[in-house]
Formats: structure tokens, sequence, C-alpha cells
């Protein structure tokens, strides 16, 4: 008899802090119709996840500076939406846990 772990965890960082933190999330319920996959190992691309921490863990300031792509997209949206509103909308999305990109090898 094949024995299953049911436990499932997954890393997650905040984009304001830069805190990193494992949680534990419920095992995938399998649908009628899908596939449910057993892991057996779980790599983390170093250079992809170096690169999304060191972000995270910079100013606002500092932020800013890396992706001048974000900040035209912020200054459209405070045309539109006012700066108020815009700056609410940027803080809830810095606020809100990013998923680590994980390879998961599987069969």
């Amino acid at each position: 008899m094949r024995r299953f772990i049911t436990e499932s965890y997954r890393s997650l960082e905040n984009y304001k802090t830069g805190e990193l933190k494992i949680e534990e999330v419920p095992t995938p319920v399998l649908k009628s119709g899908g596939v449910l996959v057993m892991n057996h190992y779980s790599l983390v691309s170093a250079g992809t996840e170096k690169a999304v921490i060191e972000f995270a863990k910079q100013s606002l300031a500092g932020k800013a500076h890396s992706r001048p792509d974000l900040v035209k997209q912020v200054l459209n949206k405070v045309k539109t939406d006012g700066l108020i509103s815009t700056y609410h909308a940027a803080m809830q999305r810095l606020d809100e846990p990013v998923p680590l990109a994980i390879a998961a090898p599987a069969r």
C-alpha cells in the first residue's frame, strides 16, 4: 500500500516588506476529468527567486527606480482614478502575498 503525503506547502513573499513565509495549504481536490499529480521533489529557481526577493526588500523609491514600467502604470492610474484611489490600490497590491515560483517535477 502506498502512503501519500496529505500536507501541501507553499512559500509566499510580501512585496511591501520582503517577508518570506511558508504556509500549509489544503491538498487539492480531484475534479471530474482532472488529474492529481504527486510531486516527488520541488526545486527553487535561484536566479529568479533572488531577483524577486531583492526587489521586495527595496524601499518604495528603490522599487520605482528598478521598475519604471510600473511607475508609468501608476501615473496613468492616477490620471484616471485619482491619487488616493491609486495609492490604496498600490498599497493593497504590495500587501498581497506572492507565491514564489517552484519547478516541481512529478509523475
